[in-house]
This record gives structure tokens, C-alpha cells and sequence, in this order.
């Protein structure tokens, strides 16, 4: 499940093992990183790109 909806996984032993490997250097990438907990609020993100459009 992905962001609360359900989604197709490719059932190819090759490509999920180099997905999983992937995610394997990117989790060593991230490790140390501070990722920001704070929620974005879309509606408001989409009503300042409606008013920045029509200004333009």
C-alpha cells in the first residue's frame, strides 16, 4: 500500500531484487539525514498556484 491506496507489484525476481538493492543504498544514503515531519497542506499549495497563474 502506497500513500492509502493499493498498487500493482511486478512479480520479476530480477527486478524486484535490484529494486531491493536500490533501496538498500538509498536507505544508506538517507542514514544521518533529517527528514522534516511537518505535513504539507495541498490545498493551500494548490489555491497559491491558482493565484500566482492568474497574476501572470
Amino acid at each position: 500500500m502506497v500513500d492509502g491506496k493499493y498498487v500493482r507489484m511486478p512479480v520479476d525476481g530480477d527486478l524486484i531484487g535490484s529494486f531491493g538493492s536500490f533501496l538498500c543504498r538509498m536507505s544508506e544514503a538517507l542514514e544521518g539525514v533529517e527528514v522534516p515531519k511537518k505535513e504539507i497542506d495541498m490545498d493551500k499549495v494548490l489555491r497559491r498556484m491558482r493565484e500566482v497563474s492568474a497574476t501572470q
